[in-house]
């Protein structure tokens, strides 16, 4: 176990010492959101009730900015408003956002998705 692994459990941040999850809501990889906000289009690299995180390179967002916009989930009729906000950039171009807002359709729908 790395030193950085050890920090993450000693602080309960992260996956448990089992492995388990331990997020509220689950992650899930598909279908894709598709999100439409400060003049440009994302698509989700996973997603939960929470938030999403998108592949977004170029470092045009800045941590606790918040960003509103369209989304649309691939594949179906579950699109709608939203805003969130940037609670995580990586180096490696991976945003991540916590949903403030949503429009109820898409939680619906989002919902009924993670069930399955």
């Amino acid at each position: 176990m790395t030193v950085i692994e050890r920090l993450k459990t000693a602080l309960g941040l992260g996956a448990a010492p089992d492995g388990t999850e331990r997020r509220e809501h689950p992650r899930i990889a598909g279908p894709l959101l598709t999100l439409r906000f400060g003049g440009g289009k994302y698509k989700s690299v996973d997603w939960s009730l929470g938030g999403c995180r998108l592949l977004a390179p170029g470092g045009q967002f800045q941590l606790r900015q918040q960003v509103a916009g369209r989304i649309k989930i691939a594949g179906g009729d579950g699109r709608g408003e939203f805003s969130a906000e940037i609670v995580r950039i990586d180096p490696d171009g991976h945003v991540s956002l916590r949903w403030l807002e949503i429009s109820p359709h898409v939680f619906v729908t989002m919902h009924g998705l993670g069930q399955s």
